[in-house]
């Protein structure tokens, strides 16, 4: 999809949450709503308007009111009626200032990142495809998950996950093991023959990470209109980490202090979280 940088993406991508952090930084980047738009009218059968939805309820809501945009421009340019749910009656399509046509598209999935897009093209959009993209991106590799876990990454319910994952099992497509809960992984050898790559991208969580990020940049302008003392920064920032855990804990983007930790309620320590999880997100990319 593609933003203002040169960086060429390693891990693998999350199409869903690209999409919606991709609406919280657009008004700001119109180069990026120019290549998201495009790739929408071209792309829109290969997302899940079901996942899609489920992630938005985490984001600012005039992220929802963008993504009717999106829903308008996959019905009305690129035909593909799923997205009704989404489109609200009074949307428009989304705003591009040189629109490219639909029939211009080169679908480049072969890429190790595009793995997720790559199995949706093969098996359907589903969670199946997605559940097995998770697997084979985890790091380390071949890695057991619970159920629980494959189902905060991927944004489906625990019961859904937990019906998908016994299919995939049944098929031999992964393997399960039964202790104290019920864990999955997928096995990268043979994988690795069928899709032609020597070794797969990782899964980076980046839908934890790009709420976290929506949420911050909304507190930043509301912060800007309104300055707040240290005592109350330290306060809502401290309360803002907590909030935000999993994009700061997960893959150890960042230490959490201690209970009792001089530096819990620290504006210091807030800016050093929020520094290093955007250090984190361009390195991981």
């Amino acid at each position: 999809m593609g933003g203002a940088t040169h960086h060429r993406a390693t891990a693998l991508v999350d199409p869903e949450a690209l999409v919606l952090m991709s609406l919280v930084l657009a008004p700001g980047e119109p180069h990026l709503g120019d290549r998201l738009g495009d790739w929408i009218v071209r792309n829109s059968d290969l997302l899940s308007v079901q996942r899609i939805g489920n992630l938005v309820t985490r984001y600012p809501p005039k992220v929802r009111a963008r993504l009717a945009a999106v829903a308008r421009s996959a019905i009305d340019e690129g035909k593909d009626h799923r997205w009704m749910s989404l489109a609200q009656s009074s949307a428009s399509t989304l705003e591009r200032r040189q629109p490219q046509s639909r029939s211009a598209d080169a679908r480049l999935l072969v890429v190790r990142p595009a793995l997720v897009l790559r199995l949706r093209l093969a098996f359907g959009v589903g969670i199946k495809a997605d559940i097995l993209s998770f697997l084979l991106g985890a790091d380390p590799p071949q890695l057991f998950t619970s159920i629980a876990a494959v189902a905060m990454a991927t944004g489906y319910t625990v019961p859904a996950v937990r019906k998908a994952a016994k299919d995939l099992v049944d098929a031999r497509f992964i393997e399960q093991r039964v202790d104290t809960r019920v864990e999955i992984r997928a096995l990268q050898t043979g994988w690795e023959g069928i899709l032609g790559a020597p070794a797969f991208a990782a899964w980076r969580g980046w839908n934890e990470r790009f709420v976290c990020v929506a949420a911050f940049l909304e507190r930043a302008d509301a912060a800007r209109a309104h300055p707040l003392t240290p005592h109350v920064l330290a306060t809502r920032g401290m309360a803002f980490l907590q909030s935000h855990a999993g994009a700061f804990r997960w893959l150890g983007a960042w230490k959490f202090p201690r209970e009792g930790d001089s530096s819990i309620g620290d504006p210091v320590a807030f800016a050093d979280a929020v520094t290093t999880l955007a250090e984190w997100m361009l390195r991981e990319a």
